[in-house]
């Protein structure tokens, strides 16, 4: 089982930092907007409709941010485990690490490490996507794309009962709202596509199992 640190968390480069600062403002300004700006006109403050999506919206949240968290803390490479000396059928020499890489390994310059089944590195994670942590950007990704569903749904909602009715401020505004909620959920169909296709591609190819030694090098 992969290995789990806090001391993960930390992006290693300022590319990376300034795009997990990004997002994880992002997920905190949104939920504070929706809850105090757009919610109460809908549902009334503290109504029962108002708590039922209140704990929709949380649900969706921390689930969104549990996994974001576990991409970013678990460890991608083989950690702890001592790669065979002995260069096998597949495996290739990484000259940065001076180690022996499995197949479908690669190294990240970023992550400065070799990346078990590297997918991509997410700048917005500052961590590579891998054999390790597939399962939890996936989770993330699914989250996040029904979090914006849910957000875009409720903003257009809170936009009609703005403008009250139907002329042209309102569709105007309507259709600022719908594209601006279609473009994050865009983003988040491509990113779930994409790591599907790679998941597939993965359990569909034959490849070394990732069970490695742990007798010392020789």
């Amino acid at each position: 089982m992969a290995s789990f640190s806090w001391k993960n968390i930390l992006p290693r480069t300022k590319p990376d930092r300034l795009a997990v600062f990004a997002a994880v403002l992002e997920l905190t300004l949104v939920p504070i907007f929706e809850v105090f700006v757009i919610m109460p006109p809908l549902f009334g403050l503290f109504t029962l409709s108002f708590w039922m999506h209140f704990l929709v919206g949380f649900y969706l949240w921390f689930n969104a941010v549990g996994n974001m968290i576990m991409v970013m803390g678990t460890e991608t490479s083989s950690g702890k485990n001592i790669l065979p000396s002995v260069l096998k059928t597949g495996w290739r020499y990484c000259p940065v690490c001076m180690l022996n890489a499995p197949p479908r390994a690669h190294h990240c310059g970023d992550c400065n490490t070799c990346v078990l089944v590297r997918d991509h590195h997410c700048v917005f994670t500052g961590r590579c996507v891998g054999h390790n942590n597939m399962r939890y950007y996936l989770m993330m990704v699914v989250f996040l794309f029904c979090s914006a569903m849910y957000c875009n749904y409720l903003n257009i909602d809170y936009a009609w009962e703005l403008v009250g009715g139907m002329h042209w401020k309102g569709i105007i505004t309507m259709l600022y709202q719908r594209s601006a909620g279609c473009l994050v959920i865009i983003v988040h169909v491509f990113l779930f596509y994409r790591a599907m296709w790679n998941l597939s591609v993965r359990f569909s190819t034959v490849s070394v199992p990732l069970n490695f030694s742990r007798t010392s090098r020789s």
